[in-house]
């Protein structure tokens, strides 16, 4: 059995990852029986108004990308 563990992972259609690294990156979750990904940030379709005081930037990723 193979399981990939990754962390920090954050899918948006507003950031635009090289090509290269997503062509090297989907056949390693291909082949996976499992794959385990830390999502930093919300899915959602929610106003981005309502924001929380924090440090750092506020990620949201809205549902229309994961289809």
């Amino acid at each position: 059995m193979k399981i990939n563990i990754a962390g920090d992972f954050f899918i948006n259609d507003t950031i635009k990852a090289p090509l290269e690294l997503i062509k090297n990156i989907i056949p390693i979750f291909e082949k996976a029986d499992f794959n385990i990904v830390n999502l930093e940030s919300p899915v959602t379709s929610a106003d981005k108004t309502n924001k929380i005081l924090k440090v750092g930037p506020h990620l949201n990723g809205h549902p229309d990308t994961f289809n």
